[in-house]
C-alpha cells in the first residue's frame, strides 16, 4: 500500500455554546432555505450533532453553511458583509450610485434582489426560527426608515429619490414580536438600526481556503498520538473515506506533513 496525500477542502460551521440554557446540547434538527444565493427551495432534516455535508464543486456546500451561520446570528444584518471574506475576498469597495451593486446583492438567487430571501431553523434551544431578507422597496417604509436616521440628512435624500436601487437591506427576525433590523449603506460607511441584541450563541464558520500550515498541522497530529487519541482523528476521517487505513507523518524536505494510507490506492 502506498501512502496517499488527502486534502479535505470543506468549510465548517461549529456552535462554540454546546449547552443551552436548558442544559442540553444545542443542535439544529432541520434547516429550510429559499432564495438564498444557488438555492431557490432547500429542506435539510434529521440534522444531529455532527453532519457531514458532501457534494462536488458549485453545488452549494459553503452556501448551506452561510446560510447556517446568518440563521445563528438571528438579529444582526451585518453578518452578511462578513460572507465575502469567508470567500477570501479579503476587502471591497463600496459605492454609492444609482446603479451601483450593493454587498448583499450576490445573496439573493439569481441576483433577484426583488426576491425574499427566507431562513427557517428549528433548533433544540430556541425552537423553530424563522428570517426574512429583503431590499426596502415600499414608500412607506423607506419614510419609516427616514424617520429613524434623522441624524443623516444626507442619507434621507438618498432613499427617497432612489426607490429603484434600494441600500437597505432588512433583517425581520420572526421571534417576540417579529423584530426588524436594518442595513443601510451611507457613503460615509455602514450604519445597523436599530442595535441588535445578543445572538442566541455564538458561531464559527472556518473556510476550506483558511488552510493551517502543514508544519502546525503535524504537531497537532503529533499530540494527539502522545496522548493515544490518534484513533478519535481516524474514526471521525474514515466517515469522510471509509478505505483509510491510517495516518502517519513524514518528512519532505523540511517540511512535515500528514500522510494517509488508503486502502485500493497506489
Amino acid at each position: 500500500m502506498d501512502i496517499n496525500d488527502v486534502h479535505i477542502r470543506t468549510p465548517v460551521i461549529k456552535i462554540t455554546s454546546h449547552i443551552g440554557k436548558q442544559g442540553t446540547i444545542i443542535m439544529y434538527q432541520s434547516f429550510e432555505v429559499t432564495n438564498f444565493r444557488c438555492f431557490h427551495e432547500l429542506n435539510v432534516t434529521n440534522l444531529e450533532r455532527v453532519n457531514l455535508i458532501a457534494g462536488v464543486n458549485n453545488v452549494g456546500k459553503t452556501t448551506l453553511l452561510e446560510a447556517l451561520f446568518i440563521h445563528c446570528g438571528a438579529y444582526h444584518p451585518q453578518l452578511t458583509l462578513r460572507l465575502n471574506t469567508f470567500r477570501g475576498i479579503e476587502s471591497m469597495t463600496i459605492e454609492i450610485g444609482r446603479m451601483a451593486e450593493t454587498p448583499w446583492d450576490s445573496l439573493f438567487s439569481e441576483f433577484d434582489t426583488s426576491k425574499e430571501i427566507k431562513l427557517e431553523g428549528n433548533d433544540t434551544e430556541t425552537g423553530i426560527r424563522v428570517l426574512r431578507l429583503n431590499t426596502v422597496r415600499q414608500t412607506e417604509e423607506i419614510a419609516e426608515i427616514r424617520s429613524l436616521i434623522q441624524g443623516s440628512p444626507d442619507m434621507t435624500g438618498e432613499i427617497s429619490s432612489s426607490l429603484e436601487f434600494p441600500r437597505v437591506l432588512k433583517l425581520k427576525n420572526e421571534e417576540n414580536g417579529q423584530n426588524s433590523y436594518y442595513m443601510i449603506l451611507e457613503p460615509r460607511g455602514v450604519r445597523i438600526h436599530p442595535i441588535p441584541p445578543p445572538s442566541p450563541f455564538q458561531t464559527i464558520l472556518i473556510g476550506s481556503w483558511n488552510r493551517t500550515p502543514m508544519k502546525e498541522d503535524a504537531e497537532r497530529f503529533g499530540k494527539l498520538e502522545i496522548k493515544g487519541q490518534l484513533d478519535v482523528l481516524t474514526d471521525a476521517l474514515k466517515i469522510i473515506e471509509p478505505r483509510l487505513r491510517r495516518l502517519s507523518v513524514i518528512v519532505v524536505g523540511d517540511t512535515p506533513m500528514i500522510h494517509s494510507t488508503i486502502d485500493g490506492l497506489r
